[in-house]
């Protein structure tokens, strides 16, 4: 069994070496269209309807994986079907080369609407991603909806298993991947099928064999599901969906196709908000628990001092700075001299300062409220809606984001705060489409009919598009600001995904008891499950804090994502401040040295998190040939582990050394792979971190 792993791995660095150059053409006797590369090779043949995918060859084993001519995508307009393979006429097409990429456009009428096709094939990498921009040529508004940009029936022969759920959990077919989704993985005996969609939030829905045999589709919710996709599209108006990817290889083990071939795609060619920054957060601090709402300028500046000597580089004030949701007021009682002066200080002891902020709730008793109440969402019976579910013990809406008259006042005072204060990081939190704590779908979306949105379904759509372009007008003005998306605000606990990694840089994507051994475990489980699609980085997990036990580990539980404390740092001791500032610059001088934060593996190296059980992570740059590796004891009755190390070049010799520098040994990579490092932590729920490079 090892042996065909190992075999797997090596395989993963002879792959790299091929200098694989993508072409597109077209083959105008037998009118199709070839994209290709050293990995996979697509056919689109175009008919006197339409055109439709005729055959994807995985080179490798030359598979055969197509199965019968493909519907290509379809979608409803006024309840009407369209299907790519049977209701147009190809009309046009275009073909051209990128960086690392080649692409192919075509055009397909129908005298109802017209469909621009994009095909992206990559030099580097056995994906081939694709969209489709719908225009309504009629000369009234119709409502789109049922759309599935990619739809292919595709066969990896055998293919039962499922690795669905951010890629940790097993299903079996037919499945449907919904907003826990992203990417999904079907193994078989001859090929291994990724699934990618970047529809947003609840809205995702990536079909396997549940609308047709082999029929694979990557689109949005159907118009009878609880969330659906519904859009408005006017006379000559145009909708271009979210892409969606296919990455297919010989059948290898999941944690290869997830920790690796999609890893390496996602952060080479996905355009993620975060790697694009010059510098992100390496260490963030939060002042919600255990203050909350009762936070003032004395306390800030006295956490200020403790937690800088901690090693944080990013200090947020969380709810709380202000008087009420909607006039987003500093509340002068707690700030006499309003935030800048706390802001300062903060800068003065080398963080950056951060704020919280929610764009759609407003309090009742806040001062706008008379001059905005017609901007709220409102439910079934047309009445005032708060979509959150609760908010303290008092009156409160949550106000219409599509609504050009609120979200041209939210996104001034939003630009105000961070103009006026020096603010750095933004958390943009609470309910705009629908409540992490609200299970009933009615109670989601706005029933009101507006020149934006007709009615609760195509609202749905509105407000995640919504929030892209208030991070886009937001970057637009401050390029290097880091906005942080929560859970709450896309709409479910641990929501995470390809849309909003693209639009925001963070996303605070859950809560866990700081109190327990369970609540670090956790954290660590989030991150393996999350981080096998979604790179890791982009996450943030609280509540762990300063004041808890055993904080330390739970800090470093942190670094399998961008590490977040919480808590009172006044009660730290001066030796447990300055072991947290040894380890968080150790993490920055790895970071330097090996921009490890664009990586991160567990498969095929650890268990899920478990009590009594060891388990970790790395996070090993693998162009690079080095980072860290990090292990946990978790209660367990074993001092001592031998653990395989997978994702190494066998060929070359590693170096590991401690936190402190000092050399622990060297091996060759064969023998880390075959006989494993040897590792030993004394404390029963202690961890120990390791630095690994490439001689």
């Amino acid at each position: 069994m090892y042996k065909t792993l190992l075999s797997s791995i090596l395989c993963i660095f002879s792959v790299s070496l091929l200098s694989a150059a993508s072409t597109v053409s077209y083959d105008k006797n037998n009118r199709r269209f070839i994209l290709e590369n050293n990995f996979v090779k697509r056919i689109i043949s175009v008919y006197d309807s339409g055109i439709s995918s005729t055959s994807y060859i995985i080179k490798e084993n030359n598979y055969e994986m197509t199965r019968e001519a493909s519907k290509e995508f379809s979608f409803c307009l006024n309840n009407r079907l369209f299907c790519g393979n049977k209701d147009f006429i190809f009309s046009d097409y275009q073909i051209w080369e990128e960086d690392g990429k080649s692409r192919l456009s075509i055009v397909l009428n129908n005298p109802d609407c017209k469909v621009h096709v994009l095909y992206e094939i990559y030099d580097s990498h056995p994906v081939i991603r694709k969209n489709v921009t719908i225009t309504n040529l009629s000369s009234y508004t119709c409502t789109l909806s049922d759309l599935f940009w990619e739809q292919l029936t595709m066969d990896p022969l055998g293919g039962k298993d499922l690795k669905g759920y951010f890629g940790s959990y097993l299903f079996t077919t037919p499945y449907a991947g919904g907003k826990h989704d992203p990417a999904v993985l079907l193994n078989g005996d001859k090929a291994s099928i990724l699934l990618g969609n970047e529809a947003p939030g609840i809205l995702k829905y990536t079909g396997l064999y549940t609308t047709g045999q082999n029929e694979l589709t990557i689109g949005m919710n159907q118009r009878n599901s609880d969330y659906p996709f519904v859009y408005t599209l006017n006379a000559n108006s145009s909708f271009q969906s979210p892409s969606g990817f296919i990455l297919s290889t010989i059948n290898k083990p999941d944690f290869i196709s997830f920790d690796y071939d999609l890893a390496d795609f996602v952060r080479e060619q996905l355009p993620v908000r975060l790697y694009q920054k010059k510098e992100s957060p390496r260490f963030l601090y939060n002042t919600w628990m255990p203050f909350k709402y009762s936070i003032n300028d004395t306390l800030l500046y006295q956490l200020a001092d403790d937690v800088s000597d901690t090693g944080a580089d990013y200090f947020a004030i969380d709810d709380g700075w202000q008087t009420y949701y909607g006039d987003w007021d500093v509340d002068l009682k707690k700030f006499p001299q309003g935030l800048k002066p706390v802001f300062d200080y903060i800068r003065s002891k080398g963080m950056k300062p951060g704020i919280w902020f929610a764009p759609t709730s407003l309090d009742a008793r806040c001062k706008v409220y008379k001059d905005f109440s017609d901007c709220t969402v409102t439910d079934k019976n047309g009445e005032p809606s708060n979509l959150h579910g609760w908010l303290n013990n008092y009156p409160a809406y949550t106000m219409d984001i599509t609504n050009p008259k609120w979200y041209n006042y939210v996104l001034s005072k939003l630009k105000s705060l961070i103009v006026d204060n020096g603010i750095e990081y933004v958390k943009i939190d609470l309910s705009v489409v629908k409540s992490a704590y609200v299970t009933q779908p009615e109670r989601s979306g706005s029933y009101k009919i507006t020149e934006n949105s007709s009615g609760r379904e195509a609202y749905l759509y509105k407000g995640y598009e919504q929030l892209a372009k208030l991070s886009s007008d937001l970057y637009t003005i401050f390029p290097d600001l880091i906005i942080d998306y929560t859970y709450e605000l896309w709409g479910d606990h641990h929501a995470i995904d390809y849309f909003l990694i693209q639009h925001a840089d963070l996303d605070w994507i859950s809560n866990f008891n700081a109190y327990s051994s369970k609540g670090m475990q956790e954290v660590r489980n989030l991150c393996r499950q999350r981080g096998r699609v979604i790179p890791s980085s982009s996450m943030l997990v609280g509540n762990m804090c300063f004041d808890a036990p055993e904080s330390l580990t739970a800090f470093i539980s942190g670094f399998g994502s961008t590490p977040l404390m919480l808590g009172d740092a006044r009660q730290l001791s001066k030796k447990q401040k300055e072991s947290f500032k040894f380890y968080a610059e150790w993490f920055k001088k790895m970071q330097n040295l090996y921009n490890i934060m664009e990586y991160y593996q567990t498969g095929g190296l650890f268990n899920d998190v478990n009590e009594g059980s060891w388990d970790g992570f790395a996070r090993f740059n693998t162009s690079l040939s080095g980072g860290i590796l990090c292990f946990f004891r978790n209660h367990s009755v074993e001092p001592y582990r031998i653990t395989r190390v997978p994702f190494i070049d066998p060929s070359k010799e590693y170096c590991l050394k401690d936190v402190s520098g000092k050399e622990i040994g060297r091996y060759k990579g064969i023998q880390l792979q075959e006989d494993g490092l040897p590792v030993s932590i004394k404390d029963p729920n202690g961890f120990i971190v390791i630095e690994i490079s490439a001689m």
